[in-house]
């Protein structure tokens, strides 16, 4: 009878030596989901939900590309966003509530003005806090 990985930990051979898997554990994990049918379509339809939240001309830019990563794919939104600014508002810098409520006071201080309205050159896209998922790895 073969030998299965079964009742193992995904992250050990069967002597029980760690398996040589690149990434954090979230990144692992993450791929490990995207192995399961379901999960893979949960993920995804948070990211179209997430996605329809973006203005028009970077949803155009984003569809129907694929991504290596999660990374990738957040790279390049950021990217669109940032001239998707430029184009229509004259800004250097978009970013999304969602991009505010990960933000130390600090980084807040950085872009916003003490009143809490954009400072100049910062464009602010309303999202209403759709996530894309807290667990997935940036």
């Amino acid at each position: 009878m073969a030998m299965t990985r079964r009742g193992l930990h995904p992250d050990l051979d069967e002597e029980g030596g760690y398996l040589d898997l690149p990434g954090t554990g979230a990144e692992r994990d993450f791929r490990r989901k995207m192995f399961d049918p379901a999960e893979t379509t949960n993920f995804m339809g948070r990211v179209e939900a997430w996605q329809r939240t973006l203005p028009d001309p970077v949803q155009s830019a984003v569809s129907g590309r694929g991504f290596e990563s999660i990374a990738d794919y957040h790279r390049f939104v950021r990217r669109a966003m940032d001239a998707w600014g430029h184009d229509a508002h004259g800004t250097s810098v978009t970013l999304t509530d969602g991009d505010v409520s990960d933000m130390d006071l600090a980084t807040f201080d950085l872009w916003f003005n003490p009143d809490g309205t954009p400072r100049p050159g910062v464009t602010l896209w309303h999202q209403r806090g759709v996530r894309l998922d807290d667990r997935a790895p940036r």
